[in-house]
């Protein structure tokens, strides 16, 4: 189940969803987007994001982010009717 976009990355973020799995124990996949290559993280949706926005993430795709010195541009968040609108 899609749930997420990093804008200008290309990367979408799911949900792997199963018969019997709870939400909170579902699993965030990382498909880059732009190719085959995927990631998968046994979190859930708050800690992933948490976890990428602190840099503590194992993901290759946000590794840049330790380029962003700015807190408050590391951190904004955008909601999809503002990204599709421009």
């Amino acid at each position: 189940m899609p749930w997420g976009y990093a804008e200008g990355a290309g990367h979408f973020l799911y949900w792997l969803v199963r018969p019997g799995i709870e939400p909170e124990e579902w699993t965030v996949i990382l498909i880059e987007g732009r190719g085959p290559l995927w990631e998968a993280y046994p979190v859930s949706c708050s800690q992933f994001l948490l976890d990428v926005v602190a840099g503590t993430t194992t993901s290759f795709y946000f590794t840049d982010l330790d380029d962003i010195l700015d807190l408050d541009d590391r951190t904004r968040f955008a909601p999809n009717s503002q990204i599709l609108s421009q």
